[in-house]
């Protein structure tokens, strides 16, 4: 059995930064995360090579885009030591206050989403391209020009040849060069994923990282926590390894932490409550023809609001044509040159309500149903696909899907102001379990400055 002072369970942006914070503050901090390490050389060219895109690892897919199938959403969240920051789009946006139910709490977290835009090395995208002037134009046409915007990411975008972030001491950066690749894995190094900041500065100052091990029980020991962890995909519990420490940090991700929390019995009664989507959903618009590639660009380079509806558009990267098989119509060949996906986001209250049924996490509807089609999104679509000359499409599943799952152990609920669970001394939630609305907005950003303040209030391990 190893001891931590700490043990965090997830390297995403909750816990790297619960990695960063406590090392700093003299803990020994261990690391537990169930994906592998990246190299920049190890990402795959396109999300074709299933086995090392795709998260499945009882089939020998050990890659970081992880697609997990409940009974009513599907839902995308990644794999890998940096967690989601490998995979997802980069963009960093505070929700605006109004989404809180208490309205202190914006003001609360203000300076920690300065802290966490610095640390993740924010800036403006610096350019356009073809699919952001569609989106401009599908604004305008919905009289919302005035809302077009370039997104703040967190990208290195190679200005003046020399990255203001490291100044010359981290892993070896490349400018960002327009290929469309960050949700497939940035092969550049532009990219500010967690195991280029947080992560990397947690290790220098002592952390100890252990990737491949999966998080799969919590008990009690006296007066520390045990954690039992196996090999992902394992079959067999002598595979397993046990880990033990005074305090544990949940941060497995919104669906992961709450599963854990259920299938170990902590957490009180109202674990698995809130689980949101973001009230989102993802339609798009495709081409006759590549006449004009839209994979060129990042990820996300610009968004619109057309009301209360946040809308984003999306790419792949040129060859990366995998994802088409969960849209309609169905048309994969050169998909991500002629598609522009279209990510519609709302703040409108909806949740699900997760269960443990024979083992597996499940889902439950509750008085708030959660939207499986925006009309507005439908709208946005046919209009793109006017200006493309081509056809709208949406997701084929008649389901919600999200990219940006969370709730299930939230702030006012399972944990208090501090994020400290209630019921369990010693346990800690700081990852998207924690956010206890629909922000509208990506939430990276947020889970982030919500650890940050998190982290804020613990003691320097001997002062």
């Amino acid at each position: 059995m190893r001891e931590f002072d700490v043990l965090v369970v997830g390297s995403g942006f909750g816990g790297s930064v619960a990695a960063l914070r406590l090392a700093e503050k003299g803990y020994r901090v261990g690391v537990l995360e169930a994906g592998r390490r990246w190299n920049a050389d190890d990402f795959p060219r396109t999300n074709w090579n299933v086995r090392r895109y795709l998260w499945a690892p009882r089939f020998g897919c050990r890659g970081i885009q992880r697609l997990t199938l409940l009974r009513d959403v599907l839902v995308l969240s990644g794999a890998g030591v940096g967690g989601g920051s490998l995979v997802y789009a980069n963009v960093l946006y505070e929700p605006p206050a109004d989404v809180w139910d208490d309205p202190e709490w914006a003001a609360e977290l203000a300076p920690h989403y300065a802290t966490a835009r610095r640390m993740l090395g924010a800036t403006t995208t610096p350019f356009l391209t073809p699919a952001d002037d569609v989106v401009r134009e599908v604004a305008v046409r919905a009289g919302a020009g005035d809302t077009f915007e370039s997104t703040p990411v967190g990208v290195w975008f190679g200005e003046d040849g020399v990255d203001p972030y490291f100044d010359g001491e981290g892993p070896p950066r490349n400018g960002c060069v327009r290929c469309g690749g960050c949700m497939v894995g940035c092969r550049h190094n532009a990219k500010n994923s967690l195991d280029r900041n947080y992560l990397w500065l947690a290790e220098r100052l002592g952390a100890e990282i252990v990737p491949g091990r999966e998080a799969v029980l919590l008990r009690r020991d006296g007066d520390a926590w045990c954690v039992d962890t196996q090999r992902p995909g394992a079959w067999l519990r002598r595979r397993r390894e046990t880990f033990r420490a005074r305090d544990v940090v949940l941060a497995a991700g919104a669906l992961g932490t709450t599963k854990l929390l259920l299938r170990s019995r902590v957490g009180g009664p109202r674990v698995g409550e809130n689980v949101r989507t973001n009230s989102e959903a993802l339609v798009g618009a495709t081409a006759p023809d590549a006449r004009v590639d839209h994979s060129r660009g990042i990820a996300i380079g610009s968004s619109i609001r057309i009301g209360d509806t946040h809308l984003q558009p999306v790419r792949y990267p040129s060859g990366s044509n995998l994802m088409s098989v969960l849209a309609t119509p169905l048309s994969v060949r050169r998909w991500s040159e002629r598609t522009v996906i279209l990510l519609a986001m709302q703040s409108t209250p909806s949740a699900l309500r997760a269960r443990l049924r024979h083992g597996r996490l499940t889902t439950e509807k509750t008085e708030k149903p959660v939207p499986t089609h925006l009309p507005v999104a439908t709208q946005a679509a046919a209009i793109a696909a006017e200006l493309l000359g081509g056809i709208a499409g949406r997701a084929r599943l008649d389901l919600p899907m999200t990219a940006h799952v969370l709730g299930g152990a939230c702030v006012g609920t399972v944990l208090d102001d501090r994020h400290r669970v209630l019921t369990d001394p010693g346990l800690h939630v700081v990852d998207g379990a924690a956010v206890s609305a629909n922000l509208g907005v990506n939430p990276s950003l947020t889970i982030a400055a919500q650890a940050e303040r998190a982290l804020s209030f613990w003691p320097a391990k001997n002062g």
